[in-house]
Order: structure tokens, then sequence, then C-alpha cells
């Protein structure tokens, strides 16, 4: 039995962390950290080119710091959460390094005055003890520090602990700090905050003067020149008691490049400047705070700072989306507006020659400034679907069939297209024109960190899309239908529901707004589906349709219909055709068949089927567990032994909230079920194979069970898997692959926390993994290209497929196809060109038994060992350029190995094989030499002689056949002109005695009396017709009268 085995591979995704863009390879390349990963792009032109990431993630979580190296500029430094720090060669991708650590790691910055040198904040876990990373006691420390334990009002809630150190990480180490053993103590450099610190470090601040971290409500500095004699006791600064009114939290921590200047941000808008902050008082009363400057012009918090490195301008950025730059000598600013379309602006970074602004925005982009216009020089995007903003209705994945593109919930009334295979943003279309409105403050109150995503759920009054269907009708696919939703401002108020239809247009290369529906139910809507029914007049035309269905009792389907004549716009619009009910249900999901002739709704515990073309009710499934109403339907088509039998047998795949039904619809009966485990959350169906997968997800042990149903009508709705998932939270989610013909699970994946979507992707839109074997016959390849692709719960996409190892060697293999391949092959150079591995693939193995079978009965050489000949002559090329000898005495070898000389001897035995006249048999039999020589040649010629003649006598006789052959066209051209000169003269004779005929008629009044004309004594040929015929006859013609008839003919049609 061939065993498979299931693979996740990342695409692309992830939530963007608030780190700043590293600029490295000299400003030309920006990267940036988002989940596990860190990409790197052109700074110029956005294009990724690399993405640095452990497999499996094995570094251990989240990207937490990232720091370029000084003394290398392809050198980057990746700071994980997992305990671990890798370094990178961006150059090509190569994990040169990595250092673990024994605690977790919460902030990474790199030391200005040390390039080997590193700040790290770990977070100690409750468990843990003490005063170093490592799993001794005692760090190489110069210096220690000791802080009064904070109060339980300024702490944290969580018992999490942090500590910080300066940690000396150096690429090349001498063979005496590379040992096994080596302990993380042995890096510690300073230990400038001991374990037991109980505040949330919430960001750390590094320049050359001082080292700083920031809680919410204060900042503490160190010296940094003194790191070789120790740092001693940090200087705490609390917020001003003027500011403190309003109850502000310190957001974000910058630290000018050569002084000692600090800026903070707060969640009031407000930015601090603390001068000379090393100078204050260090006791608890703070009665000598350092000098402070207020910056004000945001007016929600402040998410980033940063300092030029000439440090007259300091960069912030909040919620505003816009850049601020002040001048902090003159305390002017500029404003550089709307650079994330209303999404906030986490990160901000420099260029170490101050070209460049990286700014990391809210919407999963990365925009590079140029400082010389201030104008955005590239934009990089990466997927924009994140907490907050997912599709409804359980999957958040839509596959475009036009493009295979991925279509997921982008901006706040957005859809963003998506190629996940290439890692590349497509378009947004904009569903929803409006304006971003953003209530001041969000920041988490319970941690009191500032929460990025927190300032979006803020956001009030905004329409978002909530469902996304497409026409299935492949590449040729035009439509698109959206549903977004508004709610209401109003306490109590309905909210404002709108169903768009969309239309490609091919000449600009977007979506166009075609039909808009207000309101098009009473209650909340649950799906939306196109499908296309035969035309009743000519079944190989279709009519386009969309059914909707809602929490309301009733499924409505909408038909595309054409123009009115007489409109002057021809374009189509969209109207309601019909609606349906069953037993006042609420109905939760629709789908069709895909032939269009079929629909099913999930009407409470019950799928109905009805034809679409009529609006009638054909059927009614019911599974046994009536209380659970049906949440999921789907048409599976394919074989239904799993063989290659070709049956195809229809299919419906219903879920409930934890079981899995699978009808045959030929007999309208259960064909299998299985009980889930968990809450069902998505289902998608592959669309070339018979194949289906459901995700579940796994609750929380320790949390009771939701009841299966709640108690009222006959139609047993159960509660909404929504509604269940906010009871109990889902720790996990497992994906399951199914065979319509098989309960058994083909492929399982489980994830972390709930899985937002999954979807699979055509095979037309993959591109194919193929092996070819040793015969050259192309064939599949053993590992499976991973189509199905899935939402993680951390907004990553990955692809899950399952792999079967390779199958073991054809015993079966000829004598004659066994000495072919065992011929040694030579991979040099020369050998993609001469070599056998351009003739290994013929067509099959009979053909290449058959050529060598063949050619050993002739003896003649094949093509194969010619190209082994050659390529062995040419083996002396098969070298490094810098081993090879000069070009100049290369010539002559090469070119008396590609030019073969001329052997007459052979040439004279081959031409009299081929029964050549007057080729004798060859240069004698005896003892060679130069008297051979020359027989051979004399020979040669004399039959080349006779070639030339026997060649001149064919041409000779080919010129006189041609000869004969244009005389003779000449004589039949000649009899032709004749023929026509004659006939155009009697024609003209037979016009004039028509004319004079014409003067002899006679009309009379009453009754038409036709006269008879003179008979032709010569006989017409092709006399034209009164009626406008030609009538060939040899007997004289009689002209009708006024009656009108057509001239007869009286005696019998000739010719010639």
């Amino acid at each position: 039995m061939t065993t498979t085995t299931t693979t996740a591979t990342l695409l692309s995704g992830g939530e963007p962390a608030p780190l700043g863009v590293e600029f490295v390879c000299g400003a030309a390349f920006a990267a940036a950290a988002v989940g596990a990963a860190a990409y790197v792009s052109n700074a110029a032109t956005g294009q990724r080119t690399r993405t640095l990431a452990n497999s499996a993630n094995a570094g251990g979580g989240r990207i937490v710091g990232l720091a370029a190296s000084p003394a290398n500029a392809f050198v980057l430094f990746a700071a994980h959460e997992g305990k671990q720090v890798n370094v990178w060669d961006v150059s090509d991708g190569v994990l040169l390094k990595t250092w673990s650590f024994k605690d977790n790691i919460a902030h990474f910055k790199q030391d200005k005055n040390d390039p080997n040198a590193f700040f790290i904040v770990f977070a100690v876990a409750p468990h843990k003890k003490s005063s170093s990373t490592a799993t001794t006691p005692t760090p190489t420390s110069t210096s220690s520090s000791t802080i009064t334990a904070p109060t339980a009002s300024s702490s944290s809630s969580s018992s999490t602990t942090f500590k910080l150190e300066r940690v000396s990480l150096k690429l090349l180490e001498d063979s005496s700090s590379v040992k096994k053993k080596q302990l993380d103590s042995d890096r510690v450099l300073n230990s400038l905050l001991p374990a037991g610190f109980k505040y949330d470090v919430g960001g750390l601040a590094v320049s050359s003067s001082v080292v700083s971290i920031f809680t919410d409500k204060a900042v503490f500095v160190w010296d940094a020149t003194l790191s070789s004699v120790g740092f001693g006791d940090p200087k705490r600064i609390n917020i001003p008691k003027k500011q403190q009114i309003h109850n502000p939290k310190i957001t974000c921590l910058a630290a000018h490049p050569t002084t000692t200047l600090i800026s903070a941000g707060l969640s009031t808008g407000e930015i601090l400047l603390y001068h000379n902050p090393l100078h204050s008082s260090n006791n608890s009363n703070n009665n000598h705070p350092p000098a402070v400057q207020i910056l004000h012009w945001h007016a929600n918090p402040v998410l980033s700072l940063a300092f030029m490195n000439d440090g007259t301008t300091l960069l912030s950025g909040g919620v505003e989306s816009v850049l601020v730059m002040w001048q902090t000598d003159l305390l002017s600013k500029r404003t550089i507006p709307r650079l994330a379309a209303g999404n906030s602006l986490l990160s901000i970074s420099v260029s170490e020659d101050d070209a460049l602004i990286g700014v990391v925005c809210g919407d999963a982009s990365v925009r590079v400034i140029s400082v010389a216009n201030l104008a955005v020089k590239t934009c990089i995007t990466g997927l924009k679907a994140r907490e907050g903003r997912v599709l409804a209705g359980g999957n958040g994945l839509v596959v475009d069939p036009r493009t295979g593109n991925l279509v997921v919930a982008g901006n706040v009334g957005c859809i963003q297209f998506y190629d996940a295979l290439r890692d590349t943003h497509v378009m947004e279309v904009e569903a929803v024109a409006q304006n971003r409105i953003v209530v001041s403050g969000g920041v988490d109150k319970e941690g009191g960190s500032i929460v990025p995503n927190k300032t979006d759920a803020a956001e009030v009054g905004l329409a978002a899309v909530k469902f996304v269907a497409f026409e299935q009708e492949g590449r040729r696919s035009r439509w698109m239908a959206t549903l977004d939703e508004r709610d209401s401002m109003c306490v109590g108020g309905e909210s404002e529901v709108s169903l768009k239809f969309w239309l490609w247009d091919e000449v600009n290369q977007i979506y166009t707004v075609n039909t808009r529906v207000a309101s098009p139910h009473d209650g909340p809507i649950t799906s939306i589906r196109f499908f296309s029914v035969p035309h009743e007049s000519d079944a190989s035309k279709k009519v386009l349709h969309l059914i909707s269905t809602s929490l309301d009792t009733r499924f409505k389907v909408w038909e595309l219909t054409p123009a009115p004549a007489t409109s002057r716009d021809q374009t189509p619009s969209w109207t309601q055709k019909s609606q349906g009910f069953h037993k006042d249900a609420p109905i939760y999901s629709a789908a069709a068949s895909s032939d269009g002739s079929m629909l099913a709704v999930a009407c409470g515990s019950i799928v109905t089927l009805w034809d679409p073309s009529t609006n009638q009710m054909c059927a009614t499934l019911c599974h046994p567990h009536a209380k659970e109403h049906v949440s999921k339907v789907e048409f599976v088509g394919g074989d239904a032994s799993g063989s290659d039998s070709g049956t195809d047998i229809p299919c419906l795949v219903a879920v409930t909230s934890t079981r899995l039904y699978v009808w045959n619809l030929l007999t309208a009966t259960v064909w299998w079920s299985i009980e889930l485990g968990g809450l069902a959350l998505g289902i998608t169906v592959d669309p070339d194979t018979n194949r289906f997968a459901v995700s579940v997800g796994i609750r929380a042990s320790s949390l009771p069970t939701p009841p299966p149903h709640v108690a009222g009508n006959d139609s047993g709705v159960e509660l909404d898997s929504e509604e269940a998932l906010k009871k109990s939270k889902v720790l996990s989610t497992s994906i399951l692959e199914f065979q319509v013909s098989s309960p058994v699970p083909t492929m399982t994946y489980s994830g972390e926390g709930k899985v937002q979507g999954l979807q699979y992707i055509s095979q037309s839109h993959v591109p194919v993994n193929t092996n070819t074997v040793d015969n050259g016959a192309t064939t599949a390849a053993n590992t499976t290209t991973p189509r199905l692709l899935v939402l993680s719960s951390k907004y990553e996409i990955i692809a899950i497929g399952a792999s079967s190892p390779p199958p073991p060697p054809s015993s079966t293999t000829t004598t004659t196809q066994t000495s072919l391949k065992s011929t040694p092959e030579n991979n040099g150079l020369f050998s993609g060109i001469y070599g056998p591995s351009a003739f290994d693939k013929t067509p099959t193995t009979t053909h290449l038994a058959t050529t060598a079978t063949q050619a050993a009965k002739s003896g003649l050489q094949t093509t194969r060992d010619l190209a082994r000949i050659e390529s062995e002559r040419l083996s002396f090329l098969d070298a490094a350029s810098h081993l090879l000898a000069p070009p100049v005495k290369l010539a002559a070898p090469f070119f008396e190995a590609v030019l073969k000389k001329r052997d007459f001897g052979k040439e004279g035995e081959e031409r009299a094989r081929f029964g050549i006249r007057g080729v004798s048999s060859g240069g004698g039999g005896g003892g060679g030499g130069n008297g051979d020589d020359e027989a051979a040649a004399a020979t040669v010629v004399a039959m080349e002689d006779v070639v030339v003649e026997d060649r001149r006598r064919q041409q000779q006789q080919v010129r006189e056949v041609g000869e004969q052959d244009l005389r003779d066209m000449e004589f039949l051209s000649g009899l032709l002109k004749k023929v026509a000169v004659s006939n155009q003269k009697e024609v003209k004779m037979a016009s004039e005695e028509e004319k004079g005929q014409a003067k002899l008629l006679t009309v009379s009044k009453k009754v038409a009396t036709p006269v008879v004309a003179a008979a032709v004594s010569t006989p017409v040929i092709g006399t034209p017709k009164l009626g406008g015929g030609v009538v060939v006859s040899d007997t004289p013609v009689k002209s009708m009268g006024s009656s009108g008839k057509k001239a007869k003919s009286l005696g019998k049609k000739g010719g010639f």
C-alpha cells in the first residue's frame, strides 16, 4: 500500500510586524518582517527577490527584530520570538548562522558602538529564575543594575518578567568559542536590567549615546558610552504631570543618533522631546526632571518615531496615514498625507545615506519614499487580509476562475486580488466608496500597549464586503458579484446591505458596476452563488443566474436579461426572476450542479432540490440528525468506486455543525456520513477531481460543549457555527480531504487557531511538476503539486498537498535497454549539445532497441555513437576557464575535433556498397602506402566524373521535357484565343439581327399575336436570351410578343 505524507508550504501573507524596514546592499534592497519571514524586495521596483524563512517555521515564531550588519552590506540579522537569532545572506538567501537562547526574545537592537554586540530584551517565563540567558547562573557581565520592585498598580497583570542584556554575536568566531557546549552566558557582555522587572517593556531604542526602554508610564535610560566600565543604574523619566491629566500612555520611542535627546510618542497624539535625560534625578519624587519639549499634530496615538541620521529631522506617524517631518531645531513641520489609504503607519526607518524612508503600513504594505522630492518611490504590497477584515460565510478565500488569483477582503470596503503562487499583489477593487472615520484612542485597555488592529476596531460607520462570487466559466468569466454591509449608526437601526453585479472591462482591465440592488433580502444574507441554465429556445446557449440565500426564510434567483432593443445602452442588466421557501425555515446555503439543471438549498435541517428553469421543488433530503441545521451544501461529481471504471454518480455533500453527509442523488439516500469531532467551519470542492475538503475547529476541552440545538419549530434550527465559536474558543483546526466514494480521509492537516478559509486552485492555473524517466517518457511527478490553499489563523496562505514516495524501479528492463542506459554520460560544458543526454528522449524503448539492432547489422554509426565520439573529442574543453589553455592554442584542437578528416579509401568503399557506376571496390587489399593512396584518389576522381556526367544528362532531360511542355502550352493558348475571337463576332452578329427583328414586331391591343422572325441560317453559339440567360441552339429562334414571355428554343439545344 502506498503511503502519503501531508506537506505544508508557506506561500505568502502574515501580519506585518511593527518593525522598521532595514535597507541592505547600499539601500538597493529593503527587508521587512511579516510573521515568521523576512521579505527582501528591490527598493526601486518593489519586486520580491528573497524570502528569508526557516523550513517548517524552525525559527520558532514571528520576527521581533531586524538589524543590518554594518560590517557587511549583504548580511541581515533576524531575531525570532522563539529564542533564536538567525543570520542571513540576502544576496543568495542562505542561512549563515543561528544562535539559540534560553528565554523568549521580546526586542532586538544593534549596538551602535560595537558591530558585534546587540541589546536584547528577554521575556522570562514565570517558572524561570534568574539572571542570565544561559543554564549557568553567573554571566560574564561587567556590571549589574538593581531597580525597586514596581507597585501592583503599575505592574503588568501577567507574571512574565523582562531583562535587558548586551550580547556578543560574532559571525566569525575563533575555534575556542565555537565549541558545542558553549553556554549562552558566555555571550553576555553586560546585564543592564536583570530578571525580575515586571513592567511590560513596550520597546527598545539604541543610539551611540543612550540605550533606553519604555513602559506605558516611564522611560528608562542608560549611558551607551559606559559599556566598557558598566552601565550602572538607569535613569527613570516619567510623563510630565501636565500630560497625566488625560492618563496617556507611551506608545513608541526614538533616540537621537548623536546626542542624548530622546523622543517619546503618547496615546494622546503628543510627542515629548527629553533633553539631556542622563542628568535627571533618579529618585521616585523626580524633582529634577529633564527639559521637555512637546510637539502636537496627531489627533490619535503616535505609533512610530524615527530620527534622520543627521539628527535634524524627526519623523512621526500614526493612525491618520500621514507622515509628519519635524525640524527639531526650528520646530517646524511638513506632512506627506494619504500614504496608506487610510491605514496606520506602524513603523518608520531611514537609510544610512538619508536618501530613502521606509514606512511599514497597517495594510501589509511597505512604502519607500524619496527624501529628494518627498514622493513615494515604490510600494510593496502584501496580503491585506487580517483580523476584522475577512469575508463571511466561513470561507475567507475565493478564487477568480478567470486568472486563478485569490480574492480576499482588503482595506475597508475593498477586495484584493492576490497571486498566491507568485506572492504578488494584482489589484484592489473598491466595492464601496467611503471616507474613513476613526475614533480617537485605539489603546488596548487591558495590556496598556498599542495594538495596531485596535485602531481599526474603532472605525465606525464603514461598509465591509461580506461575500464575493464569480461566474464559473473558467478563463471566459466576466461577471462578479459582491455583497457589502454597513452597520447602522443608530441604536436599533437596520444595516444597509447592497448586492452589486460587476462586469469585467477588457479594455481598461477593471471591474465596473453594472447593477446595484439595495436591501435584496429582509434578513441577513448567508450566501451568493452564480450558475448557468440552458436557454429555453436554444440549448447551446446559456443564461447566467445568481442565487442568494438569507435567514429571512427566502432564497432569490437573479437573471441576466438583455437590454431592450429601443435602449441606447445595450449592456445587459440583472433582475429578480423568482424566489422560494420551504416551511419558513431559515436558509443557510445553496449550490448548483455543474450543468445548471438542479439547485440544492439548505432550508433548516432539510436539503431541498429545485428545478431552476421552473422554480419547482423536486425532492427533499432529510438526514438522520434532524436537530442540526445544514450549514453548507456542495455538488460533487466523480467516480463512485474510486477506480477508473468511468462511472460518474452525482453526489451532494451536506455539512452540519458536527457531521458530514454524502448523498447519492440517483437513489436519494445517504451514501455515508461521519462525525467530524469538532465544529465545521468551511468546505471546498476540487473543480478537477471528485475530492473535497472540510475544515473542522477543535474547541477547548476545558469548556463545556455548547448545546447541539435549540428548541423551536419543526425545522430543527440549531445555533449557527459562528455563535458557537463565540461561546467556545477554537484552539486548533483540522483540515480533512475526502474522496466522494470513501469516508476515510485521503489527507489530514492540523493548524494552530481558527483557519479563516480554504480553497482549491484549478489545475489549469498551477504549474505541473514532471519527471523524466530513463526511457525518455515524461510522467507525472511523484510529488503532487499542492492545490489546496489555506488562510491560517495568522493570515498566512499555506499550500497543503499529499506526496507519495517514488515507485520502485521496474525489473522488466530489456538487455538492450540496460546497455543503452549504462553508457557513461559526460556532464561537461558541451555535453548538453553533443552529449548523449540530448538523444535520450526517444519515443519508446522498442524504438531504441530497433535502432541499435539495425545499426549493428549495417555496420553504420548511429546518431548516439556520433554524439558520444564528438563529446569525447571535445572533452578537453570541459574544465574551468582559468584552467584552460589560451584560445590560440585551443583553436587547432577544436577544429580538428569538430571537422572530420576525409578518408578517400573509406568513401570509395561506401560508394561501391551503394552501387554507384564506375566505382571500384577500393584501393587494393595489401600494403597501403603512397601507391594505395594514389590509386584510391584516382578511383575517387573517376567516380566523381561519372557522377557529374550522370547529373548533366539528367539536367538535359529535364530541360528538354520543359521545353516540350512550353510549346504545347503555347499551341493551346493560341487555339483558345481564336475560339474566343470567333465567339465575339458571332455574338455581335446575333445582336444586330435581333435589333432588325424588333422593328418588324406588330402589337395588337386585344390579342397578342406573335410575329415569327426570320430564320437564321447559320448556327448560333452562345446567343443571349431575352430573359438574361444564354441559349445554345442551331435552329431559328422564335421571338415572343408583348405578353412578356421569355423566348423559347424551337430546336434542339447544342454547343461545341
